[in-house]
């Protein structure tokens, strides 16, 4: 257990590492998108990002020796911003932050990584908000190309990161469940 624990820290560590090769840029390409997420009516961005608000709180995964932890709260501009921890004992292992933001018609979500004294930041675009289920993606990111995440029930979240890496497709889920003050 704690090899597989150690596993999926080492490819949490190295999810959002942007490769130097690569720009970090939002994609021009065309995305395909369904339900809410229109890109020519502003008005269902609007509804894509009030169809997020359950993420708003405090969530955690507390279940192994890994602690994660990812706290989502919305900003004056209607955007929201979160930060997510994983812990192992008394020591942050990982840390990031993300924001989910409109702008040229779109969603994105964008994640800063703390890699090795750097910030990285690599941006992802929805491209499908069905079923309380949002998938962002940027085909250009190393790893991973998609980030999911679902709300299956209230008080619950199953994330997931999927891509290739080292010519593999790899998925890691992540499940927290809200915290309860």
């Amino acid at each position: 257990m704690r090899n597989v624990l150690f596993c999926f820290l080492i490819l949490l560590l190295v999810a959002c590492k942007e490769n130097p090769t690569t720009t970090n840029t939002n994609s021009d390409e065309p995305s395909a998108k369904t339900d809410t997420v229109n890109s020519s009516n502003e008005l269902n961005d609007a509804a894509a990002m009030a169809s997020l608000n359950w993420l708003i709180g405090d969530w955690q995964n507390t279940s192994g020796e890994i602690k994660m932890y990812e706290s989502w709260w919305q900003e004056k501009d209607h955007s929201f911003s979160a930060k997510s921890i994983s812990v192992v004992g008394n020591d942050t292992v990982f840390s990031e932050t993300m924001k989910l933001h409109t702008a040229n018609d779109s969603i994105y979500m964008t994640v800063t990584g703390a890699q090795e004294d750097t910030e990285q930041m690599v941006t992802f675009t929805l491209i499908s908000a069905k079923d309380k289920t949002f998938t962002f993606e940027n085909k250009k990111h190393d790893f991973p190309q998609q980030i999911v995440y679902s709300n299956p029930s209230r008080d619950t979240i199953h994330a997931w990161i999927i891509g290739i890496q080292d010519g593999q497709e790899r998925k890691s889920d992540f499940y927290f469940e809200r915290v309860v003050d």
